[in-house]
């Protein structure tokens, strides 16, 4: 695996579904040079495409799809000037509480990926939230 970070090999993956590349929404990327050089590391890599997931969770990373939307359109814009040759996408990662489910279960626009089938959730580190199973049934279903 370090020889393909180190660029001595290219890795047999090549779609990363979790990173954080759109700049200055959450704990990744905070500039859009900083994500240009990113993207153009896993371009070189051989990576042929991105799904940026950027955290929504209300009480630290309040984001919106709208704003996740908006912040994607300008990055490939600036991944075309720059001519990166590499798709990159945009969903989200959502952490699971009262709120998130609420959302799932009020038609919100939920910010999924692979064909609209897949959504990124996390969770915290202590414990398993109350309304996980709840949260995971109200996805399926919807």
């Amino acid at each position: 695996m370090i020889s393909w970070l180190t660029g001595k090999s290219k890795p047999d993956l090549k779609v990363d579904i979790h990173s954080h590349l759109l700049p200055g929404l959450d704990d990744g990327v905070k500039t859009l040079k900083e994500s240009l050089d990113v993207i153009s590391t896993m371009a070189a890599l051989g990576f042929e495409k991105l799904i940026t997931t950027p955290h929504i969770y209300p009480d630290f990373y309040p984001n919106t799809a709208q704003g996740i939307k908006q912040s994607h359109q300008e990055l490939i814009v600036a991944i075309e000037s720059a001519g990166i040759d590499i798709c990159v996408e945009a969903a989200a990662e959502y952490f699971v509480d009262t709120d998130f489910l609420k959302s799932i279960k009020n038609g919100t626009d939920i910010l999924a990926f692979g064909n609209n089938k897949y959504v990124l959730i996390e969770t915290g580190f202590q414990a398993k939230p109350i309304v996980l199973e709840e949260t995971i049934f109200e996805l399926k279903t919807h």
